[in-house]
């Protein structure tokens, strides 16, 4: 009896997940609930977020991956409630011209747009995208693999292993998907992007105090000797140190490098927890979703020109 009523009881609280994750689009439908097909994405985009008359055009799948791509259930759009509010989103993955991947936010039937910080290393591959929820967070597994040659006995493209980035909505920003949200005391926080790349890049450092909640930052150009200074809103500096703690810092890895070449590195040095420290060197400050977010959130100083 006691383990029948465990049945019942573990039943009950399955029902419940059920409602909780699918009553409230039936509460707060919108237009992008009846999307079916490719044609009415364009539409929806034309009609409700196209600035201009150009089009949204979702790119046809290389036929070469289709395989790959029909066995993992992948598309170029998708439909899910990625930052839980009870309205269904429009995630759309392969498109030409106006967006690489943009994902569609619906608030009160009010369409938003972000896009990820991190986008250049996915321009030229094969994605492969899979909503997925875990732990009750809704995510997208995007699958990606690019062409690394030719066989020219075999006559056929080489293409790398399937990677896998977990993507999930916080603070308004597409990040990697976290099991573990810590709680870290930060004390200080430094961002320094070196500026030597092929081009103008200027250099740019960026101070923050954990404790006083304040900031301090400069950046130098040197193509013409201007240089400029600003802080961060508290705001800001609560978002950068959340996604700190939401990305586990502690086990970032320490180097990260992007495969295009002429890229600035951007140095982060973590004083947390009483005087422990953390420094993560970036080559092409595309480490991942979380840290290009966080670069984002960090570089967005009102600068002033400096007297």
């Amino acid at each position: 009896m006691h383990s029948l009523l465990v049945s019942y009881k573990r039943l009950w609280f399955l029902l419940l997940d059920i409602l909780a994750t699918h009553v409230g689009f039936a509460q707060q439908a919108n237009a992008i609930d009846a999307l079916q097909t490719d044609a009415d994405v364009m539409t929806f985009w034309q009609q409700h977020i196209a600035l201009h008359p150009k089009q949204l055009k979702l790119v046809p799948f290389y036929e070469g991956r289709r395989q790959v791509n029909d066995s993992l259930g992948a598309n170029n759009w998708l439909k899910t409630d990625i930052d839980h509010n009870g309205e269904t989103d429009l995630l759309i993955f392969r498109t030409e011209g106006i967006t690489q991947l943009a994902f569609v936010l619906s608030e009160k039937k009010d369409y938003r747009v972000i896009r990820p910080s991190l986008e250049d290393p996915y321009r030229h591959q094969f994605v492969y995208p899979v909503t997925k929820t875990m732990h009750r967070v809704n995510s997208v597994l995007l699958y990606s693999q690019y062409q690394t040659g030719l066989d020219d006995e075999q006559g056929m493209a080489l293409y790398s292993k399937l990677n896998c980035d977990t993507l999930v909505v916080r603070a308004g920003q597409i990040v990697n998907y976290s099991s573990r949200n810590l709680a870290s005391r930060i004390a200080s926080l430094t961002v320094e992007n070196n500026g030597q790349c092929e081009g103008d890049c200027p250099t740019i450092k960026v101070f923050i105090d954990g404790n006083k909640m304040t900031s301090t930052a400069l950046k130098e150009q040197y193509w013409n000797q201007k240089r400029y200074t600003g802080t961060l809103p508290k705001k800001q500096i609560l978002l950068a140190l959340d996604l700190l703690n939401y990305a586990n810092f502690p086990k970032l890895h320490e180097e990260y490098s992007a495969r295009p070449s002429d890229q600035t590195t951007t140095v982060t040095t973590i004083i947390y927890d009483n005087g422990r420290r953390k420094v993560i060197r970036d080559y092409g400050a595309s480490g991942s979703f979380t840290l290009a977010a966080f670069y984002t959130i960090v570089y967005g100083v009102d600068w002033v020109l400096a007297k």
